[in-house]
Protein backbone atom coordinates (compact mmCIF):
# COMPACT_ATOMS: atom_id res chain seq x y z
CA UNK A 1 0.00 0.00 0.00
CA UNK A 2 3.50 2.60 0.20
CA UNK A 3 3.04 2.79 -3.60
CA UNK A 4 -0.99 4.28 -3.07
CA UNK A 5 0.36 6.45 -0.48
CA UNK A 6 2.90 7.82 -2.85
CA UNK A 7 0.38 8.87 -4.93
CA UNK A 8 -1.90 10.18 -3.37
CA UNK A 9 0.34 12.10 -1.82
CA UNK A 10 1.91 13.09 -5.54
CA UNK A 11 -1.86 14.43 -6.29
CA UNK A 12 -1.83 16.84 -3.03
CA UNK A 13 1.94 18.50 -4.04
CA UNK A 14 0.79 19.16 -7.47
CA UNK A 15 -2.20 20.79 -6.43
CA UNK A 16 0.05 22.66 -3.68
CA UNK A 17 2.51 23.22 -6.49
CA UNK A 18 -0.30 24.71 -8.88
CA UNK A 19 -1.73 27.69 -6.53
CA UNK A 20 1.29 28.33 -5.69
CA UNK A 21 2.79 28.99 -9.00
CA UNK A 22 -0.39 31.33 -9.26
CA UNK A 23 -0.44 33.33 -6.24
CA UNK A 24 3.76 33.42 -6.28
CA UNK A 25 4.66 33.21 -10.16
CA UNK A 26 4.08 36.69 -10.97
CA UNK A 27 4.60 40.08 -9.24
CA UNK A 28 0.51 40.76 -9.57
CA UNK A 29 -0.03 37.18 -8.12
CA UNK A 30 -3.70 36.05 -8.89
CA UNK A 31 -5.25 39.51 -8.64
CA UNK A 32 -2.84 41.42 -11.62
CA UNK A 33 -4.67 40.08 -14.91
CA UNK A 34 -1.64 41.06 -17.03
CA UNK A 35 2.27 40.98 -16.52
CA UNK A 36 5.22 42.43 -17.82
CA UNK A 37 8.10 40.44 -19.25
CA UNK A 38 10.88 40.56 -16.75
CA UNK A 39 14.25 42.35 -16.69
CA UNK A 40 16.14 43.32 -18.65
CA UNK A 41 14.02 42.17 -21.42
CA UNK A 42 10.73 43.98 -20.43
CA UNK A 43 9.72 47.03 -22.77
CA UNK A 44 7.18 48.31 -20.47
CA UNK A 45 4.83 46.76 -22.30
CA UNK A 46 1.76 44.33 -20.90
CA UNK A 47 0.82 41.34 -22.58
CA UNK A 48 -3.22 40.89 -22.43
CA UNK A 49 -3.06 36.74 -22.50
CA UNK A 50 -1.32 36.00 -19.60
CA UNK A 51 1.72 33.31 -20.94
CA UNK A 52 3.44 30.66 -18.67
CA UNK A 53 7.03 31.69 -18.90
CA UNK A 54 9.06 29.38 -20.70
CA UNK A 55 6.66 27.64 -21.97
CA UNK A 56 4.47 29.90 -24.27
CA UNK A 57 1.22 27.97 -23.16
CA UNK A 58 -1.39 30.21 -21.84
CA UNK A 59 -2.76 29.06 -17.91
CA UNK A 60 -5.89 27.91 -18.96
CA UNK A 61 -4.16 25.11 -20.99
CA UNK A 62 -1.85 24.46 -18.43
CA UNK A 63 -4.61 23.95 -16.20
CA UNK A 64 -6.20 21.40 -18.73
CA UNK A 65 -3.01 19.36 -18.53
CA UNK A 66 -3.03 19.25 -15.11
CA UNK A 67 -6.47 18.30 -14.83
CA UNK A 68 -5.72 15.48 -17.54
CA UNK A 69 -2.77 14.26 -15.30
CA UNK A 70 -4.63 13.91 -11.69
CA UNK A 71 -7.56 11.94 -13.97
CA UNK A 72 -4.51 9.59 -14.84
CA UNK A 73 -3.14 9.45 -11.70
CA UNK A 74 -6.60 8.72 -10.06
CA UNK A 75 -7.07 5.90 -12.34
CA UNK A 76 -3.73 4.67 -11.45
CA UNK A 77 -4.88 4.86 -7.41
CA UNK A 78 -7.98 2.88 -8.07
CA UNK A 79 -5.72 0.19 -10.35
CA UNK A 80 -3.43 -0.25 -7.12
CA UNK A 81 -6.41 -0.31 -5.08
CA UNK A 82 -8.40 -2.70 -7.13
CA UNK A 83 -4.95 -4.89 -7.29
CA UNK A 84 -4.39 -4.59 -3.50
CA UNK A 85 -7.65 -5.68 -2.78
CA UNK A 86 -8.27 -9.55 -2.31
CA UNK A 87 -11.00 -11.54 -4.19
CA UNK A 88 -12.26 -12.42 -1.30
CA UNK A 89 -13.46 -9.24 -0.16
CA UNK A 90 -17.00 -8.80 0.25
CA UNK A 91 -17.76 -12.78 0.00
CA UNK A 92 -16.55 -13.13 3.54
CA UNK A 93 -16.38 -10.66 6.32
CA UNK A 94 -15.85 -10.40 10.25
CA UNK A 95 -19.23 -10.33 11.57
CA UNK A 96 -18.95 -10.32 15.61
CA UNK A 97 -16.09 -9.34 17.75
CA UNK A 98 -17.53 -9.35 21.04
CA UNK A 99 -16.08 -12.24 22.00
CA UNK A 100 -12.51 -11.05 21.08
CA UNK A 101 -12.85 -8.88 24.32
CA UNK A 102 -12.88 -12.01 26.52
CA UNK A 103 -10.06 -12.78 29.17
CA UNK A 104 -8.98 -16.24 28.38
CA UNK A 105 -8.23 -17.85 25.07
CA UNK A 106 -10.90 -20.74 26.00
CA UNK A 107 -13.17 -17.94 25.73
CA UNK A 108 -11.57 -15.20 23.47
CA UNK A 109 -12.94 -15.66 19.64
CA UNK A 110 -14.24 -13.70 16.37
CA UNK A 111 -16.70 -14.50 13.89
CA UNK A 112 -17.10 -14.83 10.05
CA UNK A 113 -19.83 -14.73 8.01
CA UNK A 114 -20.03 -16.03 4.30
CA UNK A 115 -22.29 -14.10 2.04
CA UNK A 116 -26.00 -15.61 1.12
CA UNK A 117 -24.44 -14.58 -2.40
CA UNK A 118 -21.03 -16.11 -2.33
CA UNK A 119 -20.20 -18.48 -4.97
CA UNK A 120 -18.32 -21.28 -4.88
CA UNK A 121 -16.62 -22.83 -2.00
CA UNK A 122 -14.02 -20.64 -0.41
CA UNK A 123 -10.59 -22.34 0.80
CA UNK A 124 -10.12 -20.88 4.30
CA UNK A 125 -6.80 -22.75 5.78
CA UNK A 126 -3.98 -20.76 5.28
CA UNK A 127 -5.50 -17.31 5.90
CA UNK A 128 -4.92 -15.16 9.37
CA UNK A 129 -5.95 -12.98 11.91
CA UNK A 130 -3.70 -10.56 12.43
CA UNK A 131 -3.94 -7.50 15.50
CA UNK A 132 -3.33 -4.15 14.04
CA UNK A 133 -1.87 -2.70 16.62
CA UNK A 134 -0.01 -5.35 18.21
CA UNK A 135 0.93 -7.18 15.06
CA UNK A 136 0.30 -10.40 16.45
CA UNK A 137 -1.15 -12.95 14.06
CA UNK A 138 -2.04 -16.55 13.72
CA UNK A 139 -3.38 -18.79 11.10
CA UNK A 140 -6.29 -20.85 10.26
CA UNK A 141 -5.15 -24.23 10.21
CA UNK A 142 -6.76 -27.93 8.60
CA UNK A 143 -10.14 -29.51 10.24
CA UNK A 144 -12.04 -32.50 9.51
CA UNK A 145 -15.50 -31.64 8.87
CA UNK A 146 -17.12 -34.82 9.95
CA UNK A 147 -15.55 -35.56 13.67
CA UNK A 148 -16.22 -38.89 15.43
CA UNK A 149 -15.77 -39.08 19.67
CA UNK A 150 -13.06 -41.29 21.17
CA UNK A 151 -10.46 -41.14 17.74
CA UNK A 152 -7.91 -39.16 16.39
CA UNK A 153 -9.94 -37.30 13.22
CA UNK A 154 -8.10 -36.84 10.14
CA UNK A 155 -7.75 -33.32 8.87
CA UNK A 156 -7.93 -31.59 5.59
CA UNK A 157 -8.20 -28.23 4.57
CA UNK A 158 -11.54 -25.73 5.54
CA UNK A 159 -13.66 -24.95 2.96
CA UNK A 160 -16.87 -22.82 3.58
CA UNK A 161 -19.70 -21.57 0.98
CA UNK A 162 -22.82 -19.17 1.24
CA UNK A 163 -24.32 -18.88 4.27
CA UNK A 164 -21.94 -20.36 6.79
CA UNK A 165 -21.16 -18.80 10.29
CA UNK A 166 -16.98 -19.74 11.30
CA UNK A 167 -16.58 -18.98 14.87
CA UNK A 168 -12.30 -18.73 15.10
CA UNK A 169 -11.53 -19.63 18.75
CA UNK A 170 -7.90 -18.36 20.35
CA UNK A 171 -7.69 -21.26 22.26
CA UNK A 172 -7.65 -25.21 21.80
CA UNK A 173 -10.15 -27.51 20.48
CA UNK A 174 -12.39 -29.37 23.25
CA UNK A 175 -12.25 -32.81 20.99
CA UNK A 176 -8.63 -31.82 19.43
CA UNK A 177 -9.23 -30.45 16.34
CA UNK A 178 -11.33 -28.23 14.51
CA UNK A 179 -15.12 -29.10 12.91
CA UNK A 180 -18.24 -28.74 11.07
CA UNK A 181 -21.34 -28.75 13.75
CA UNK A 182 -24.12 -31.58 12.50
CA UNK A 183 -27.13 -32.40 13.95
CA UNK A 184 -25.58 -35.12 16.61
CA UNK A 185 -22.39 -32.64 18.07
CA UNK A 186 -24.73 -31.61 20.65
CA UNK A 187 -23.69 -34.84 22.37
CA UNK A 188 -20.23 -33.45 22.79
CA UNK A 189 -21.79 -30.23 24.97
CA UNK A 190 -22.27 -33.32 27.96
CA UNK A 191 -18.40 -34.04 28.98
CA UNK A 192 -16.94 -30.42 27.13
CA UNK A 193 -17.54 -26.74 27.69
CA UNK A 194 -17.43 -25.00 24.26
CA UNK A 195 -17.80 -21.16 23.43
CA UNK A 196 -20.52 -20.91 22.54
CA UNK A 197 -22.02 -23.60 23.83
CA UNK A 198 -22.94 -25.78 20.96
CA UNK A 199 -26.41 -26.30 19.66
CA UNK A 200 -28.40 -29.63 21.29
CA UNK A 201 -30.66 -30.55 18.85
CA UNK A 202 -29.98 -34.16 18.33
CA UNK A 203 -32.46 -36.93 17.24
CA UNK A 204 -34.49 -37.58 19.83
CA UNK A 205 -33.64 -41.26 21.20
CA UNK A 206 -36.71 -42.48 21.07
CA UNK A 207 -36.46 -41.70 17.13
CA UNK A 208 -33.48 -44.33 16.73
CA UNK A 209 -35.20 -47.02 18.71
CA UNK A 210 -34.70 -50.58 16.92
CA UNK A 211 -38.17 -52.41 16.69
CA UNK A 212 -38.54 -54.02 20.31
CA UNK A 213 -41.48 -56.24 19.54
CA UNK A 214 -44.66 -56.29 21.17
CA UNK A 215 -45.81 -57.04 25.08
CA UNK A 216 -45.35 -55.64 28.64
CA UNK A 217 -41.51 -55.37 28.02
CA UNK A 218 -41.80 -53.58 25.06
CA UNK A 219 -44.07 -50.88 26.46
CA UNK A 220 -41.74 -50.29 29.46
CA UNK A 221 -38.90 -49.73 26.97
CA UNK A 222 -41.27 -47.41 24.91
CA UNK A 223 -42.30 -45.91 27.81
CA UNK A 224 -38.23 -45.17 29.23
CA UNK A 225 -36.96 -44.41 26.23
CA UNK A 226 -39.35 -41.57 25.62
CA UNK A 227 -38.33 -39.79 28.64
CA UNK A 228 -34.55 -39.57 27.50
CA UNK A 229 -33.21 -36.00 26.93
CA UNK A 230 -31.44 -34.91 23.45
CA UNK A 231 -27.47 -35.05 23.00
CA UNK A 232 -27.10 -37.40 26.39
CA UNK A 233 -25.69 -40.33 27.06
CA UNK A 234 -27.32 -42.22 30.04
CA UNK A 235 -24.99 -43.02 32.57
CA UNK A 236 -27.60 -43.92 35.49
CA UNK A 237 -28.46 -47.51 36.29
CA UNK A 238 -30.71 -48.84 33.71
CA UNK A 239 -34.80 -50.14 34.99
CA UNK A 240 -35.07 -53.89 35.28
CA UNK A 241 -38.12 -55.37 32.60
CA UNK A 242 -37.58 -53.30 29.65
CA UNK A 243 -35.95 -55.95 27.77
CA UNK A 244 -32.53 -56.55 26.08
CA UNK A 245 -32.84 -55.09 22.90
CA UNK A 246 -33.58 -51.81 25.18
CA UNK A 247 -31.14 -52.08 27.59
CA UNK A 248 -28.06 -52.81 24.71
CA UNK A 249 -29.73 -49.52 22.95
CA UNK A 250 -29.84 -47.23 25.71
CA UNK A 251 -26.63 -48.29 27.06
CA UNK A 252 -24.65 -48.73 23.93
CA UNK A 253 -26.34 -46.30 21.22
CA UNK A 254 -27.18 -43.61 22.46
CA UNK A 255 -24.41 -41.86 22.02
CA UNK A 256 -22.88 -39.71 19.27
CA UNK A 257 -21.20 -41.58 17.20
CA UNK A 258 -24.14 -43.92 16.94
CA UNK A 259 -26.26 -40.91 15.93
CA UNK A 260 -23.55 -39.98 13.26
CA UNK A 261 -24.27 -43.15 11.61
CA UNK A 262 -27.51 -43.54 11.88
CA UNK A 263 -27.67 -39.49 10.08
CA UNK A 264 -24.44 -38.94 8.28
CA UNK A 265 -27.06 -39.37 5.09
CA UNK A 266 -29.84 -36.93 5.93
CA UNK A 267 -30.29 -33.82 3.65
CA UNK A 268 -30.15 -31.90 6.96
CA UNK A 269 -27.40 -33.40 8.93
CA UNK A 270 -24.56 -30.67 8.79
CA UNK A 271 -25.45 -27.21 10.26
CA UNK A 272 -23.85 -24.19 8.76
CA UNK A 273 -21.18 -23.74 10.82
CA UNK A 274 -17.75 -24.18 11.60
CA UNK A 275 -15.81 -24.46 15.05
CA UNK A 276 -12.59 -23.44 14.42
CA UNK A 277 -9.45 -23.51 16.69
CA UNK A 278 -6.28 -21.61 16.53
CA UNK A 279 -4.63 -23.82 19.27
CA UNK A 280 -3.11 -20.46 21.26
CA UNK A 281 -2.34 -20.80 24.81
CA UNK A 282 -2.25 -16.83 25.39
CA UNK A 283 -5.02 -14.47 24.02
CA UNK A 284 -4.48 -12.82 20.64
CA UNK A 285 -6.49 -9.39 20.91
CA UNK A 286 -6.95 -6.67 22.77
CA UNK A 287 -9.84 -6.20 25.57
CA UNK A 288 -10.46 -2.59 23.74
CA UNK A 289 -9.02 -0.59 20.95
CA UNK A 290 -8.14 -3.00 18.67
CA UNK A 291 -8.10 -3.93 14.77
CA UNK A 292 -8.72 -7.08 13.21
CA UNK A 293 -7.44 -8.11 9.68
CA UNK A 294 -9.04 -10.64 8.24
CA UNK A 295 -6.17 -11.63 5.31
CA UNK A 296 -5.62 -14.20 2.31
CA UNK A 297 -3.10 -16.77 1.32
CA UNK A 298 -2.34 -13.98 -0.73
CA UNK A 299 -1.42 -11.40 1.97
CA UNK A 300 -4.24 -9.26 0.72
CA UNK A 301 -6.86 -8.43 3.34
CA UNK A 302 -10.20 -9.74 2.96
CA UNK A 303 -11.76 -7.47 5.95
CA UNK A 304 -11.16 -5.34 8.88
CA UNK A 305 -12.86 -4.18 12.13
CA UNK A 306 -12.09 -2.16 15.02
CA UNK A 307 -13.14 -1.30 18.16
Amino acid sequence: MNALNDLKWLIGMLLLLFIGWILLGSKGGIGGPFIKPPGPLGTGKTYGDIIIQGEGGTIGEEINNIKTDIRNLEKEVKRIESAAQSVYKGRIEISGHQGAKQSSPLTERVELRVGADAAGKIPLSGWRLQSGVSGATDTIGKGTELPYSGQVNPEMDIFVKAGERIIVSTGRSPIGSSFRTNKCTGYFEQFQDFNPSLERSCPRPIDDLPNVGAGNEAEKCIDFVEKLPRCEVYLKEVPPGIGGTCHEYVTSKVNYNNCVENHKDDLDFYKNEWRIYLGRNDELWKSQREIIKLIDTSNKVVDVITY
